[in-house]
């Protein structure tokens, strides 16, 4: 019985966190330039070519220039392993 509360308090507690993390202005620009990157690509606005650095075609945008709207479309394709590499700069 008790291990049910507590699932049930843990659950509702990730789900607070979650709303919260998901309501930060800098992460709501990030939401919104990822979608936009998402939506300009499936209408063909931008092609999704591979890895700018190693050439591997399984490639992912990647804002260099920062997600103001301005700059939303701005992006490079980096592979997994470079777009990490990037972030972490």
């Amino acid at each position: 019985m008790s291990t049910e509360n507590g699932q049930k308090a843990s659950l509702a507690s990730q789900k607070k966190y979650d709303t919260i993390r998901r309501q930060t202005p800098e992460r709501k620009m990030k939401k919104k330039a990822n979608d936009a990157v998402r939506r300009a690509i499936k209408k063909g606005e931008i092609v999704k070519i591979p890895c700018e650095i190693c050439g591997d075609p399984n490639s992912q945008a990647h804002h260099a220039w920062g997600y103001d709207p301005e700059n939303r479309l701005k992006v490079i394709f980096l592979c997994q392993s470079h777009h990490r590499q990037a972030e972490s700069e």
